[in-house]
């Protein structure tokens, strides 16, 4: 039976639930196939949510007559905000110093995280769930959808239940009228997540808010059921049983729903929450039910259920058997006991110091909006992009010095797993707007064939590899991207463990230089020019070395033509690309079964000898159709054969 005096109290069996859910997320997320439906914990969670809040707006209206939105709000700031907004500084900090390299849109991930928004991310993004937490390079916020749809649920019921209340207030038998409304507002959610899932898809099923809420409001509709009536009498002898009947559906729905389709993709997870609600009813039912799940040590885990779920995906990501050669049970153990004590730490340091300090609504809520756009604003100015997967859909033809690099587009990683055993070649392109052109043409030449290759482009307008002030940089923007380039997105691209690197330059590394105040400008038949252009070039190819490249194709540059528009005025381009050239040569000679020169100077220069603008209609880039034959006729079949 329930302990009535205890109906509202703070019942440890229900930290012990929280416990059992998490516990299946992290099975699933570990990639144990036994608990191939393990995301039924986020579910049993949501039911979770529905209950509590529900009990606890009704049981302040029935002693206040009202509900202080004010108050609920900064409680629920003060509880979920701190944890999360720590979590998205250190995600943007890791991505700044080079992690998460292949991901895409970090910078939306954690503006959409910070915004309680990310689910709705998740689904226009257009990858299933299955696919996002199985890609080979999944993101490490992921699994923010289903704090957004939590915090998007806190954000809207209490306005509706305060409704609710004060229109029945006067209503005779209010009580029931009340409960009533809520099972209408609970069936049309049930009713309505398969029809999203027939109408939207099972992304959408899966995704989206409203096909998710039915979860929650089973929940809201037990906590009704609870207060009225002493419903709770009619199973008082048969508490702790339904709460074994719900735990065993939960159990085995765990380890029977697929992780690709089935019940969860059609709108099912309100039937689910049948299960989910049993348990709860058994854990605040007196019997071995409840006391077998307020055990210390489940409690215990439970009550820090939100940071271990908050910190476990980044663990995971971070911590994989790319980094850590350990077999599968070791590697698991290894991340759970980092997750749980991560946790463990930011429940005592933020989580439990913050939700209990003294601070007025009205400075909460200045802190979180504050904290929230410090977030927002973080991402979007330190987490670099991603460098290119199979950049496409460069115009090769806009990109000129002084121009800004093109935007581009990416296939995703899942096309390339589908090749079967054919490991396709890691490789990258750098160099400066020579380079975006004629990495059009390698991406172009990758697609054709996915077994290929796999590219990322790290190349921008200006930006060679002389990591000094341009005197043609007169505003200094192209220092400033060039830092980025060669900084955080090369780091990244590395991580990526590229094997090889196609290198060109043109113009960039050949104009006046300033390395120092104390050398002043420096011209490029300078013999102290050659020496910083000699350090540098080192400098990236032992950095090229260190991160795993083997093989570095350098192209000569040709020489612009003489219907290039870009004349710089310091010396006849032609000499500069021959120093350049010259000095890439020297280079080579000191690493000889690294460095491969491509003589891509001599061999345009046969195709353009009768004026043919077709190859580079700007007299200096190639345009992506001829870069695609560059790579078809001449860079491809030496690529192929490292």
């Amino acid at each position: 039976m329930m302990d009535s005096s205890e109906r509202l109290q703070y019942q440890p069996a229900i930290d012990g639930l929280r416990a059992v859910a998490v516990a299946l997320v992290l099975l699933f997320h570990g990639g144990w196939t036994l608990f191939s439906g393990g995301y039924v914990g986020v579910s049993l969670f949501f039911t979770l949510s529905g209950f509590l809040i529900t009990s606890l707006l009704v049981q302040e209206f029935e002693s206040t007559i009202t509900i202080s939105l004010k108050a609920f709000y900064t409680r629920r700031m003060k509880r979920i905000l701190p944890a999360s907004v720590v979590c998205l500084v250190i995600i943007s900090l890791l991505a700044w110093r080079g992690h998460f390299a292949s991901v895409e849109g970090l910078q939306t991930d954690i503006s959409s995280a910070a915004l309680q928004v990310f689910n709705w991310r998740a689904l226009f993004r257009g990858q299933s769930y299955a696919a996002l937490i199985g890609a080979s390079e999944p993101g490490p916020l992921d699994h923010f959808w289903s704090l957004s749809i939590e915090e998007q649920f806190y954000w809207l019921w209490p306005i509706a239940m305060l409704f609710i209340m004060r229109k029945t207030m006067k209503v005779r038998d209010n009580a029931q009228i009340r409960a009533k409304i809520i099972y209408i507002v609970t069936f049309a959610f049930v009713v309505i997540a398969p029809v999203i899932a027939k109408v939207w898809g099972p992304n959408a099923a899966y995704w989206a808010s409203p096909a998710r809420m039915g979860e929650i409001m089973v929940g809201a509709s037990l906590a009704m059921w609870i207060r009225t009536s002493n419903n709770m009498t009619r199973v008082k002898s048969s508490g702790s049983l339904l709460g074994c009947i719900g735990l065993v559906a939960v159990l085995v729905s765990a380890m029977t729903w697929p992780s690709e389709s089935g019940p969860a993709y059609v709108g099912l997870f309100p039937i689910f929450a049948i299960a989910s609600a049993a348990t709860i009813i058994g854990a605040i039912s007196i019997g071995r039910f409840r006391s077998v799940l307020a055990h210390r040590l489940v409690v215990a885990l439970g009550r820090r259920s939100y940071g271990i779920y908050l910190i476990h995906w980044p663990v995971f990501v971070l911590v994989d058997e790319n980094r850590f050669d350990l077999a599968k049970g070791t590697l698991f153990t290894f991340r759970v006991v980092i997750t749980v004590f991560l946790a463990w730490v930011s429940y005592a340091l933020i989580e439990q110091p913050l939700r209990h300090g003294k601070f007025s609504w009205r400075n909460t809520f200045v802190l979180a909006g504050s904290s929230t756009a410090a977030v927002v604003l973080l991402a979007m100015t330190l987490v670099p992009k991603p460098p290119t997967l199979f950049a496409a859909e460069v115009d090769a033809g806009e990109v000129s010095l002084g121009r800004e690099q093109s935007s581009v587009q990416s296939i995703p990683t899942t096309e390339v797993d589908q090749l079967g055993n054919q490991e396709p070649i890691k490789m990258m392109v750098l160099g400066d707007s020579t380079a975006v052109a004629l990495g059009a043409g390698i991406v172009s030449w990758a697609k054709e064939d996915l077994s290929r290759a796999r590219v990322a482009v790290v190349a921008h307008t200006a930006c060679g590899f002389a990591r000094a002030t341009s005197v043609e940089d007169n505003t200094g923007n192209f220092r400033r991207d060039c830092d980025q380039t060669l900084g955080p997105q090369l780091t990244a691209a590395l991580n990526l463990r590229p094997t090889v690197a196609v290198l060109m330059v043109g113009l960039a590394d050949s104009g006046p230089m300033i390395w120092s105040q104390e050398e002043g400008v420096l011209q490029p038949n300078d013999a102290k020019f050659a020496d910083h252009i000699h350090s540098e070039y080192r400098q990236l190819v032992d950095q090229l070395i260190a991160g795993g490249v083997k093989n570095i194709d350098w192209l000569l540059a040709p020489h612009p033509t003489t219907w290039w528009l870009g004349n710089l005025g310091h010396a006849p381009e032609s000499l500069r690309t021959d120093l350049t050239n010259t000095w890439i040569t020297q280079l080579a000679s000191e690493y000889p079964n690294i460095i491969h020169i491509i003589r891509f100077d001599q061999w345009l220069e046969v195709k353009e000898e009768n004026g043919d603008r077709s190859w580079r209609p700007d007299g200096l880039h190639l345009s992506e159709e001829s870069a695609l034959k560059v790579m078809n006729d001449l860079i491809g079949p030496i690529l192929l054969t490292h």
